[in-house]
């Protein structure tokens, strides 16, 4: 509660004049806080000595939802804003000692959205259980089935728009009010799953803290919320899509609402959000749309396989701005489709948006069958573009195979062995989903950083340059924020004199050589802003400081990278650690990359 109080306090985090803002807490009943229309207590009073005091207003009955109060507090009233920072402030006292246990989250949904006007916004959901009173709940026996060793393997089946929240999230997405879902449980199971329409047909996105510890967990959840709060956005947009003759749009990726194939809904647009797009030639597209005339023979006209000498895909998004204004943007792009070889697409292919594209798509199996027909499909999908390139395109499409694999072995896809729980992997698939391709890549192809200075590494050290399979990681910031070239994912890489960090775009882990003297609790405090670089001798400390700033500092909005294990060279737990090195294998893990991208051009042989 205090960092959500911090969050919106924050005059920079609001950035609309004419935000409305109001309030609900629910636990097995609905509260709902008046914000509007307050005075002081004594008309006599000063309003600086007295300030309005929110009033609370309890609705027992959760099966008719209904508002007591008016709710809504306009945020440019300077009257107002103290009545909701109280309330903000008085929420952890509040409820510090209730002994309530449950959820009507359906009910404080329908109640927010009764709130709303015609011009729609936005409802932010904070949530530590899923719904256990009231619409939407579930007996609680049902959650074991899915928490069994056999539904971890399946992989989570998330609720479609035909389930009864879907039902709800298509009535919000209509209503042009989007959902951002903070889920923080302290413990247990949560059913992500089947929580996940509410963002994904509503244009959100879903925010997962596991077993959310307040002193860990409360910078970054603030951090997340600002910039929820802060970054550019829409309402109530419209995206369209036409693309030349002779093709069709056969997929969209994202959230959003369907309401044509190539007519989507978007209650909230933002730049944090991305749609991929999957198109394909028509079966019998007509030269110049003429239609065959009656009894006349329609082969002349028909081109199967036909492919205009331009291939054009055309976006227009309209969308209401911060100040009540609806603009319209319109993006062209433009490529030739005349006929080349395969192996001269493979060179101009974007690797990160084919890899994304590719999991996409599995995921819709992975919806529809289970987890291992999704892995399935990767593999087979990514084999089939090994296999009709040729072996001369094994270097072209090294960048698509390292992504697929890295996919093939993260907790998105990889078999469960007890670690990857149902809510995470939900999370995952959210994330991957709605992500644009710059802040998709580190969950496609993970990067492992040295943190070691370069002036201290000893000779025969592993090099970070191109010459050892290093790539750049380049963060579009200058110096300070700089960050140095990925060493290839593999044991090879580390060395017993350095540091290392592994970003694989959710967390932040770290190994440390055995002739390094930091301790991983001492780095996990470092990295927390807990401890002092000072009181720690060499430049190891200050090192990983730099370089864990930098990487934040590489994501769009500074965004608070979660910290995973830390571990030193010959711990127990090294042995998780090596296995996100996706370059090599590993008990349980697939095929090291060298012999997995060869076997790619093999027709029989199995990945």
């Amino acid at each position: 509660a205090s960092a959500i109080g911090e969050a919106v306090r924050s005059e920079s985090s609001i950035g609309l004049r004419k935000t409305r803002m109001g309030l609900f807490t629910f636990d097995t009943t609905l509260h709902c806080y008046q914000l509007a229309h307050l005075r002081p207590r004594s008309a006599a009073a000063d309003a600086s000595d007295c300030p309005p005091q929110p009033r609370m207003v309890v609705v027992p009955d959760v099966s008719e939802v209904y508002l007591p109060l008016p709710v809504c507090a306009m945020e440019d009233e300077t009257e107002e804003k103290p009545a909701l920072f109280a309330a903000l402030d008085a929420l952890p006292e509040s409820f510090r000692d209730t002994c309530v246990q449950g959820s009507c989250l359906g009910a404080a949904l329908k109640a927010a959205m009764l709130a709303f006007g015609p011009n729609g916004g936005k409802i932010v959901v904070f949530a530590a259980s899923s719904p256990s009173v009231g619409e939407f709940s579930k007996p609680h026996g049902c959650y074991a089935a899915v928490q069994s060793a056999a539904a971890r393997e399946a992989g989570p089946r998330r609720a479609g728009k035909e389930s009864p929240l879907g039902g709800l999230a298509t009535q919000l997405a209509n209503a042009k009010v989007s959902v951002e879902f903070f889920a923080a449980p302290k413990e247990g199971f949560m059913d992500l799953a089947g929580l996940s329409p509410l963002p994904r047909f509503t244009g959100g996105d879903l925010h997962y803290f596991p077993d959310f510890v307040a002193a860990r967990d409360a910078a970054r959840l603030q951090a997340e919320l600002s910039r929820v709060l802060r970054r550019r956005q829409g309402r109530a947009a419209e995206l369209r899509l036409r693309v030349s003759r002779g093709w069709k749009v056969s997929k969209v990726h994202g959230h959003f609402l369907t309401k044509k194939l190539n007519h989507l809904l978007v209650a909230n647009c933002h730049e944090d959000q991305g749609f991929l797009v999957s198109v394909e030639p028509e079966d019998t597209p007509l030269a110049g749309g003429n239609k065959p005339a009656p009894g006349k023979n329609p082969a002349p006209l028909a081109f199967s396989g036909f492919k205009p000498p331009c291939f054009v895909l055309q976006v227009a998004l309209s969308f209401t701005d911060a100040d009540g204004l609806r603009r319209v943007r319109v993006f062209t792009w433009a490529a030739s489709s005349s006929s080349r070889s395969i192996a001269d697409v493979a060179l101009c292919t974007d690797a990160a948006v084919v890899a994304a594209l590719l999991a996409v798509r599995a995921l819709d199996d992975g919806d529809a069958s289970d987890l291992a027909g999704a892995r399935s499909r990767l593999q087979q999908e990514c084999q089939q573009i090994a296999q009709a390139c040729g072996p001369s395109c094994q270097e072209a499409l090294s960048p698509l195979h390292l992504r697929v694999l890295g996919m093939l072995k993260s907790a998105a896809f990889r078999a469960s062995s007890g670690d990857v729980g149902p809510d995470l992997r939900a999370a995952l698939w959210s994330r991957l989903e709605a992500l644009p391709i710059d802040q998709l890549d580190p969950y496609l192809r993970p990067a492992l950083l040295p943190a070691l200075p370069p002036t201290l590494q000893q000779p025969g050290a592993p090099d970070a340059g191109p010459a050892a399979g290093g790539r750049p990681c380049g963060c579009g910031h200058e110096e300070p924020h700089s960050l140095p070239w990925c060493l290839p994912l593999a044991r090879s890489s580390l060395s017993p004199d350095g540091v290392y960090l592994l970003d694989d775009g959710e967390t932040i882990s770290a190994w440390i050589g055995r002739d390094v003297p930091l301790d991983p609790w001492s780095l996990w405090q470092l990295l927390c802003g807990a401890g002092d670089v000072r009181q720690h001798q060499g430049p190891w400390a200050e090192a990983c400081v730099a370089l864990f700033r930098a990487l934040c500092c590489s994501r769009r909005y500074g965004f608070l990278l979660r910290l995973g294990p830390m571990v030193r060279q010959g711990d127990s737990g090294e042995e998780a650690f090596l296995s996100r090195l996706i370059e090599d294998d590993g008990p349980g893990q697939l095929l090291s990359f060298r012999k997995w991208s060869q076997c790619l051009f093999l027709p029989s042989a199995p990945c």
